[in-house]
């Protein structure tokens, strides 16, 4: 990145959901289908798409890896685009765990970014039914 931080995908993934409640987007699109090769190999293409955009690409041999490097891309897309963005992120109180090298747990899919996304938006407040 810019100023010498090493872009790691809970980093990535943690400064897209920031981008899109900064901006309203809602939650990004990932989308993925497969192809083949030259030699006949199925590789996957992943893409994420932020308020109707194609912002991030990424291929590899299986589906995660192919996401994972879309969000990556997407990232350094949006950093070049607006390099002041990145530092609001990154001195944010809200984004200092992620920009301290924070972990997401592996098993935490598309899905359930999905649903926490409001959340982290200021929006939807699961409330504990007993209070």
């Amino acid at each position: 990145m810019p100023d010498g931080t090493q872009l790691m995908l809970d980093l990535a993934k943690a400064y897209i959901i920031f981008y899109c409640c900064k901006f309203n987007f809602g939650s990004p699109d990932i989308q993925c289908e497969t192809s083949k090769n030259r030699k006949g190999r199925q590789i996957w293409a992943a893409m994420i798409h932020v308020g109707g955009r194609k912002i991030g690409l990424g291929h590899d041999v299986n589906k995660k890896d192919s996401v994972n490097e879309a969000y990556l891309d997407n990232v350094v897309y949006l950093v070049q685009c607006d390099s002041n963005l990145w530092v609001e992120f990154l001195a944010s109180p809200e984004n200092q765990e992620a920009a301290a090298g924070g972990h997401y747990l592996e098993e935490m899919n598309h899905d359930l970014c999905q649903l926490s996304l409001p959340t982290a938006c200021g929006g939807w407040v699961w409330e504990d039914p007993k209070v």
